[in-house]
């Protein structure tokens, strides 16, 4: 005999806020010209107001005020979904990751080391950020669980993530919060017009989405993974960073690149989900232009018919975006992008 499962019940709660709005305007210029305006936006806020119980992160603590355990039970009252995570308290889809470590790239002087002296934007670059990785992890810390300096390790290129509750482990997985931002547009804006002026007449199709992020990190794309039989993207070959230690000189480094080493097999800690790879998604795209041309009367009736009309159609002409994958509107799958078309046609009406 099996045993029946229980049927899944809609138990959880969303709080939707938002407004809309729809403005369009005809008018005619004279006797040849007509025209028209529109514009419509929208924005939506969203709240999980009720779903597996509440995020409870937190350290226990004995008589005498020591640090016991931490308390995290995220696993417990969230579930992933809407390109994110699903939690009371927090927004459809938000993002839980790790934030990049920030220091103020003084370093280690001496002394007690100083937590907040590491580098500014969290990659190991030179010799001084090495000097103060070790040090924290002579303190008694580490990054990521390592606490050896070795190209299998920690090396020069990588990236370090801040410890966000405290437990001398930098980058662990007690230090993924919630980032406050998800995939879904919370404002989104269209806007089209139109014009005739006697045969000849203009279209145009504007739209587009705000307030929200994507985070890019795909291998073999915007990744420094290397493996067999893969290629390494431009961008990435030619911004990487590179420095060996024992030759300084080498003509192939490069300190200041704006991505982490190349790694053969595996990314270290360089590939888990931060806001090192988090960008803004907002775009502006020009969808459409149609410009058309209709013959008089006169001489479409030449030809057996009421109205002649032919029109050259543009799609996805222009995106307006800081995003630097493949298309906003898509999001960060690698699939096809939206294609460019130009198009021509006709239209005959009888």
């Amino acid at each position: 005999m099996g045993v029946v499962g229980s049927a899944p019940e809609n138990l959880g709660e969303v709080r939707n806020r938002g407004v809309e709005f729809t403005l369009n305007w005809n008018d005619r210029i004279g006797k040849d010209f007509e025209y028209r305006v529109g514009m419509n936006f929208s924005f939506n806020a969203n709240t999980v107001m009720k779903f597996k119980g509440e995020l409870q992160k937190y350290w226990t603590y004995d008589a005498q005020g020591n640090k016991v355990s931490y308390v995290n039970n995220f696993s417990d009252v969230s579930e992933s979904g809407f390109g994110g995570y699903i939690c009371e308290g927090r927004q459809l889809g938000e993002t839980y990751m790790y934030k990049v470590y920030r220091g103020s790239g003084e370093g280690y002087t001496g002394g007690a080391v100083d937590i907040h002296a590491g580098p500014k934007d969290g990659m190991i670059r030179t010799k001084e950020d090495m000097v103060w990785v070790q040090a924290m992890i002579d303190s008694g810390y580490s990054f990521g669980g390592m606490k050896t300096v070795a190209k299998d390790q920690l090396w020069y290129g990588d990236i370090l993530y801040a410890d966000s509750n405290g437990d001398m482990n930098y980058g662990d997985t007690n230090d993924r919060d919630f980032s406050g931002h998800t995939s879904v547009p919370k404002f989104n804006l269209g806007f089209n017009c139109a014009f005739s002026y006697k045969n000849i007449d203009f279209s145009m199709l504007w739209s587009g989405a705000f307030g929200h992020y994507l985070n890019w990190n795909t291998d073999y794309y915007n990744s420094t993974l290397v493996s067999h039989g893969y290629g390494i993207i431009e961008h990435i070959a030619d911004n990487h960073y590179f420095f060996d230690p024992s030759k300084p000189d080498d003509p192939r480094t490069n300190q200041w690149g704006k991505y982490p080493r190349l790694t053969y097999g595996t990314t270290y800690n360089n590939r888990i989900q931060s806001d090192w790879n988090e960008y803004k998604g907002d775009y502006f795209k020009l969808k459409n232009i149609q410009i058309g041309y209709t013959l008089p009367q006169r001489i479409s009736s030449k030809f057996f018919v009421d109205k002649l009309r032919a029109f050259v159609s543009m799609d996805n002409i222009l995106t307006i975006t800081s995003y630097p994958g493949l298309d906003p509107e898509i999001g960060t799958a690698i699939g096809y992008p939206l294609m460019r078309q130009i198009s021509f046609g006709g239209q005959i009406t009888f």
